[in-house]
């Protein structure tokens, strides 16, 4: 039987300048994950609780690993003060209508106990580490989504704690990498009386730091600083993404190959060969790097394993350049790892060969000590549609540590012409000496871009009240828009889970649960996540513990879980088509903001005996989608090389469609009715209306679920094209 196909082809015409939105090359799960129903609860200390300290340590706690794979067992190791009844609420961080979390399990009532003391178990290094007894176990439910998460320990006397932790994916595609700096984390962490640094440490600071132990204060570590805005809007956006750590990078550096961008945001000072070995290998490759913070790669590390043999636990930083300068033993053997500023002798790797720009200096001593980021090279397509200016200045976005391009180091290698400096702000520095603030762009020789904000508070320019700023946004969609549309097709990853607790846990008997009571603001650290707690949230999922079980990953919350999006089904033509289409589709999206774009399409009809589209009698159609402002960019730079899809098995005019690159394109399988079905299996939807060949009709909200809703896309006046003729984005 003869069957004719209708086939739409989306390409962009602009990329950069925020052209594309967010791309998946299958459903995204962070845009269905952030409908579900989210609660301000995660922020405490909720009503008629108070936070732990580190003296009294009313309850505080640590977890087996710093991330676990979903469907694999994360230990909590707890200690209350005095032995009481505890829970643990697990509230993953996102967006969820500005809520910013939402609560994914409650544990029932555990026996908690009053851990060991935590020894100096090196006196050389002063290390200290804890050797305590696993709490609880969590199986993680393979329908929760990977994300930042954050425990909340409660105590029965009405004390809370957070322990953070990341649950990855390593199977899913995703376009970016979140990298959350735990090695930072751990290196201020002054839990125990001892950090990498003297000013919070007794009796000078440690050469090792350990991460079997709890985080100091509310336990968040530097969490809410910069990153939990960062992590809000990338999520509000749309942007699919997939997080990992630092460790993560350092077990499994090809991750970070599998993705078009990996992002560094916040605070990530602390970084190991293999974690500079990943990044780089990764850049050199083709994926883009984003460094939404300041003052990073700045130290070397080594990570060694715990004393019970758990591999990357303990983080090992002489610092050799700083009094009292101790030696590294390793200096003797193998330089390059000494533990010392990456830019300095004897390692002479600075990190502007990789980010762009380095740490120079503070702009004040606390976190909200920041000056204007002044703009400059504004014609620049990182700024495009911003509305700056050259000297357009932003109060309050530039530092608290600041990087800037340093003459007597090295630069990275780039394309010619990519280059440049995007921020240049004077200010005077905590020893009063005069400094300077640079951001930075370039293009790696493999096609990756690599960008630097040299700011952590670029991050409050996202989503922080007060200090949200719209030319920032749009710059950051300029830039990760760039980096998903001009990385390589992201491979499939085929990772082995991270480690994870080779020790037997210990669940305890339930008990009568803690009642978990409404919320209220927290003002724990500075700044603070500023989200308005809301009602008290129904149907609290439990999980119970055993006594000398591991809980089973059946042990799943209660309320309804978040998967992975499947797509729609394909759906087999069965009519014949016979005539030229013109269709108004609309495009409905679940992020807000999003970038503008100016798409062509290729509509083509051929009748064939296999339901596959020939080269014959093929038809071209003009298709645009218009958003509110059309980019206006005074400077193109060179657009980057993109790897062409792999051509699948059919006719020379499937193959010259997908030689382009396509976002997607659909097949309507029906002389009239509601199949969608993209035979790049990324964006299958319905069309509404019951469109017929050569009608009106719309897309429904599934198709394009990132796109904005002002989007119109409409096909117009058709013309015939040569079977021979290549179809381009022109």
């Amino acid at each position: 039987m003869s069957l004719k196909l209708c086939l739409v082809l989306v390409v962009a015409v602009a990329v950069g300048f925020g052209a594309l939105p967010t791309l998946s090359l299958a459903a995204n799960p962070i845009v269905t994950e952030n409908q579900q129903p989210g609660t301000g609860q995660w922020q405490i200390p909720n009503a008629g609780f108070q936070l732990a300290d580190d003296s009294s340590n009313q309850i505080k706690g640590y977890t087996s690993a710093t991330s676990a794979n979903k469907g694999t067992p994360l230990s909590f190791y707890v200690t209350v003060n005095p032995a009481q009844t505890f829970t643990i609420a697990f509230y993953r961080m996102g967006w969820y209508g500005g809520l910013g979390g939402r609560l994914m399990l409650t544990t029932a009532s555990i026996a908690g106990v009053q851990q060991a003391s935590c020894p100096t178990i090196d006196s050389a290094t002063q290390l200290l580490a804890c050797n305590w007894s696993a709490s609880y176990t969590l199986m993680v439910p393979t329908s929760w989504t990977d994300g930042i998460y954050l425990a909340v320990l409660s105590n029965a006397q009405g004390y809370q704690n957070y322990v953070p932790f990341v649950v990855r994916d390593d199977a899913r595609q995703a376009s970016l990498l979140y990298q959350q700096p735990v090695d930072t984390y751990e290196a201020y962490n002054s839990w125990g009386g001892k950090s990498l640094y003297d000013f919070n440490s007794s009796g000078g600071r440690a050469n090792k730091v350990s991460f079997d132990r709890p985080y100091e204060q509310d336990g968040s570590a530097d969490y809410f600083g910069w990153e939990v805005y960062t992590v809000q809007w990338l999520e509000q956006q749309g942007y699919d993404v997939t997080y990992g750590t630092d460790v993560d990078a350092q077990a499994t550096p090809a991750r970070l190959r599998t993705v078009r961008g990996v992002l560094v945001p916040g605070h990530s000072e602390y970084w190991s060969k293999g974690m500079f070995d990943a990044a780089q290998g990764a850049r050199d490759a083709g994926v883009s790097l984003g460094f939404l913070g300041s003052n990073a790669v700045y130290w070397q590390i080594r990570f060694e394993a715990s004393s019970r043999g758990t591999a990357n636990r303990v983080i090992v930083c002489y610092k050799t350049n700083e009094p009292p300068n101790p030696t590294d033993p390793i200096t003797a053997t193998n330089p390059t790892l000494t533990t010392t500023q990456w830019r300095l002798d004897p390692i002479n790797r600075a990190e502007q060969t990789l980010v762009g720009v380095q740490f120079t200096s503070q702009t004040g001593n606390t976190w909200d000590d920041t000056v204007s980021y002044v703009v400059t090279n504004s014609s620049n397509w990182v700024y495009a549609n911003t509305g700056f200016g050259n000297g357009t200045s932003i109060p309050r976005l530039a530092g608290y540590e600041a990087d800037r391009q340093f003459a007597e180091y090295p630069k990275p290698t780039s394309q010619p012409g990519t280059a440049f400096l995007l921020a240049n702000s004077a200010f005077t520095n905590i020893s009063g000496v005069s400094d300077v603030h640079n951001s930075s762009i370039y293009q790696a020789p493999s096609g990756a871009w690599v960008f630097a904000s040299g700011s952590q508070a670029w991050a409050w320019g996202l989503a922080r009240p007060s200090y949200t700023n719209a030319g920032i946004q749009q710059a950051t969609k300029n830039i990760l828009n760039r980096f998903i549309t001009s990385g390589p097709p992201p491979a499939t990853p085929t990772l082995t889970p991270t480690l994870t607790a080779t020790l037997a846990p210990t669940p305890t008997a339930t008990a009568t649960p803690t009642p978990t009571p409404s919320a209220t603001p927290s003002a724990t650290r500075t700044p603070t996540a500023t989200l308005t707690p809301t009602a008290t949230q129904t149907a609290t999922p439990t999980q119970t513990s055993t006594p000398g079980a591991t809980p089973s990953a059946t042990a799943t919350p209660t309320l309804t879980p978040t998967a992975a999006q499947t797509p729609t089904a394909t759906q087999t033509p069965t009519a014949t088509l016979t005539s030229t289409q013109t269709a108004t589709l609309t495009a409905t999206p679940t992020p807000t903001l999003m970038p503008t774009a100016t798409l062509t399409a290729i509509a083509a009809q051929s009748a064939t005996a296999t339901q596959t589209p020939t080269a014959t009698q093929t038809a071209a159609a003009t298709l645009t989608l218009t958003l509110t402002p059309t980019p206006s960019p005074t400077r193109t730079p060179p657009s980057p090389t993109r790897t062409p899809t792999p051509t699948l098995s059919g006719s020379a005019y499937r193959a010259a469609v997908l030689a382009d690159s396509p976002v997607a394109y659909w097949r309507l399988g029906e002389a009239s009715g509601t199949a969608a079905a993209d035979q790049r299996a990324a964006h299958n939807g319905t069309y509404v209306a019951n469109p017929a060949l050569g009608q009106p009709g719309a897309c429904s909200a599934t198709l394009l679920p990132q796109w904005a809703s002002t989007a119109q896309l409409r096909m117009s006046r058709l013309r015939t094209l040569p079977a021979s003729t290549r179809l381009d984005s022109r």
